[in-house]
């Protein structure tokens, strides 16, 4: 079963650009991959570009077989599966994108002062993700 996601980055400029993935969105999942190998604003943009994902990868990869996809490389539905309408979404300010974007089961949010942030289902406000995840990984334990 899918564990919906979104992966927003706020702007210099006031705008929240973000983008839907389907798979791991818990922050163990999705989460932990995104505080380990996306905190680097480059990296993290070059994956924004691609538009909306599958699965987040630690890597972004080449274009792949969207079916057999290589081990820990991100899969998008446009670059990979050939879907037209995938591109990101752009929220004009971050009220709108607090309003409007963080509809899935889980958003994470990569602030102007190099952060990142998540909200739930059960938690609309967002909450620094290392501290949540501290928190996911202790009750595992």
């Amino acid at each position: 079963m899918a564990t919906r996601s979104t992966i927003a980055r706020h702007m210099p400029d006031g705008t929240v650009e973000q983008v839907y993935c389907h798979w791991d969105g818990y922050p163990t999942g999705n989460g932990r991959t995104l505080l380990l190998h996306y905190s680097d604003p480059v990296k993290l943009q070059q994956l924004l570009d691609l538009g909306h994902l599958s699965v987040l990868g630690s890597e972004i990869g080449e274009k792949h077989d969207f079916d057999f996809p290589p081990s820990d490389v991100c899969t998008f539905y446009g670059r990979d599966r050939g879907e037209e309408n995938t591109r990101k979404n752009v929220h004009a300010t971050l009220a709108e994108y607090l309003i409007w974007g963080g509809r899935e089961q889980y958003n994470y949010l990569y602030t102007l002062d190099g952060k990142w942030l998540v909200s739930s289902y059960e938690n609309d406000e967002p909450q620094p993700l290392e501290e949540v995840l501290t928190l996911e990984i202790l009750k595992q334990d």
